[in-house]
């Protein structure tokens, strides 16, 4: 009887030694935990905020970080373009950023 093939994508890499998942680094979990409560704590802070946003930014992209608006620009490029310039070595992955509306609606899928 054959023996059953291992389908290619979940074959692991062995290490030079031969073990596998010998030369995978470890992961800081609590760094992970650090950070997906930095970007949901902007998230809320934009969801709670937004009336106040939506008069202050109208038809405007507005960036969150560390709790505040940090910049609102009607072009999405011009807008990452300056959170680089003007925070250099920051994780913008961890800043809200949302195209705020002047009207409040909902999207239905």
């Amino acid at each position: 009887m054959a023996k059953p093939s291992i389908p290619r994508r979940s074959r692991r890499k062995r290490g030079k030694a031969g073990k596998m998942g010998e030369n995978v680094p470890l992961v800081d979990s609590s760094r992970i935990v650090d950070e997906v409560r930095t970007k949901r704590g902007n998230q809320e802070w934009l969801d709670q905020h937004r009336a106040d946003l939506r008069k202050r930014f109208p038809n405007q992209y507005v960036a969150v970080l560390n709790q505040q608006p940090v910049y609102g620009d009607k072009d999405f490029r011009t807008l990452l373009s300056r959170l680089k310039r003007d925070y250099p070595g920051t994780d913008l992955s961890l800043a809200a950023i949302e195209l705020i509306g002047e009207d409040d609606f909902v999207w239905v899928l």
